[in-house]
């Protein structure tokens, strides 16, 4: 039995998954969160220099309307590519976290300190919706370029 008492709730989730669900289990629930954290991280580094890009585009002659909508079509399937994966990535963890919840037996402690862990990684699934609004904007800023008739 865990006490909890005076653990910090890292310290208890860590104690949960290793004393109820098991090892195995633990290295499954880690991999999910440093899976999380690379798809936020890789999200962030895509749209790191997006600004400075769309202020080249801007800056090129509008007599060069083909290098404009070239330069803006490229970083716009960048951004889309991984806003699409981080999303692909976030309902990929969402699932196997559901599934798993569903399908074992758990006693009613367990199922609260299950619940506990699911809401962590949804506030760190939480963090990434913080990076897909600069990739939206940024999105949205490279329309113009891109519906410019040469």
């Amino acid at each position: 039995m865990i006490v909890v008492e005076n653990l910090a709730p890292s310290e208890i989730r860590t104690r949960f998954v290793s004393e109820f669900l098991g090892a195995e289990v633990g290295d499954w629930l880690k991999g999910i969160a440093a899976g999380i954290t690379e798809a936020n991280e890789k999200l962030g580094r895509a749209t790191a220099g997006s600004n400075e890009r769309i202020a080249e585009i801007a800056a090129i002659d509008t007599r060069y309307a083909i290098e404009r909508r070239s330069r803006a079509q490229s970083l716009a399937t960048e951004l889309a590519t991984a806003l699409n994966e981080h999303r692909d990535a976030m309902v990929q963890y969402g699932s196997q976290l559901t599934e798993y919840s569903k399908k074992f037996i758990l006693s009613a402690d367990e199922r609260e300190m299950l619940k506990d862990l699911v809401r962590h990684f949804v506030a760190k699934a939480e963090e990434g919706k913080n990076r897909v609004a600069p990739v939206n904007d940024a999105l949205k800023r490279l329309r113009p370029f891109l519906e410019q008739n040469p």
